[in-house]
């Protein structure tokens, strides 16, 4: 199939597979990328734009340098 990756999952020594422990491990799988922490830098910027203290482009330059700073790190 075009544009699918398929990766061989080994099996049990009995020949079963383990695809229900795979399956079970991804339905409990959580992913923290930290969109907590981006959402404080938004939140902490934007009020100087609401506040008349910085223009709408000067907010999303630092908003953008700040969140590109915190992923790189």
């Amino acid at each position: 199939m075009d544009g699918y990756n398929f990766i061989e999952l080994d099996g049990k020594g009995d020949g079963t597979s383990f695809l229900q422990e795979y399956v079970e491990s991804m339905e409990n799988a959580k992913v923290d990328i930290g969109i907590g922490e981006v959402q404080n830098i938004i939140l902490e910027e934007a009020e100087a734009f609401f506040t008349g203290d910085k223009t709408l482009e000067e907010v999303v330059r630092v908003i953008q340098s700040r969140v590109q700073l915190y992923f790189d790190e």
